[in-house]
């Protein structure tokens, strides 16, 4: 089985430099286009996946909704693919947080109040691919869930992953994972 790994489109929040989180956050009209571009990339790549697995949120699930309607395949929400809550930062800007405490933490268990850390998070991931089943699918969820995705499948840390996916957009250029032969890949999606 393989899996190609999307980000969702950007949000009108993120382009205002707000971090979202657990928020549902609105596709702007840049988000819109990138899910349509991402689709025919999927599309001219030659994978042919039978469904769309999407996070809840909204930014997510409103990115499925366009690539599935470009390549007719049905939409499954799956909550343990949500983004990593934020806790109390969430809906802030950048510079209105206190990153001091945070960066005291070792990588991996960083976390702000009311947020979950990579581990945790990471919890969850394996239990989403503890359950899989079926054939080629994608995947669309956020730049965190990726880290850990790749992060499990390439046995490293998620603070590693920073030299794998350095320079990678995830809306023009993704990684497609394949369970069986453990390879990783990249396809350009423009």
């Amino acid at each position: 089985m393989k899996i190609l790994l999307l980000r969702h489109g950007e949000t009108v929040e993120g382009a205002q430099g707000i971090l979202l989180g657990s928020i549902g956050g609105t596709l702007s009209d840049k988000g819109k286009a990138q899910a349509e571009t991402m689709a025919e990339g999927i599309l001219r790549s030659g994978f042919r996946p039978d469904r769309i697995v999407s996070s809840p949120l909204d930014r997510a699930t409103d990115t499925s909704e366009i690539i599935s309607k470009k390549m007719n395949l049905p939409v499954e929400i799956n909550n343990d693919v949500s983004e990593r809550r934020a806790g109390e930062i969430e809906g802030k800007r950048d510079e209105e947080i206190d990153w001091t405490e945070y960066e005291r933490q070792p990588f991996e268990w960083r976390k702000h109040k009311g947020g979950e850390s990579y581990e945790d998070v990471k919890i969850r991931v394996e239990k989403f691919l503890n359950n899989l089943e079926g054939r080629d699918f994608i995947l669309v969820t956020h730049s965190a869930l990726i880290r850990i995705l790749i992060s499990i499948f390439l046995g490293i840390s998620v603070e590693e992953t920073s030299d794998v996916v350095k320079g990678v957009d995830f809306r023009g250029r993704t990684f497609v994972l394949d369970t069986e032969t453990k390879k990783m890949e990249t396809i350009d999606l423009k």
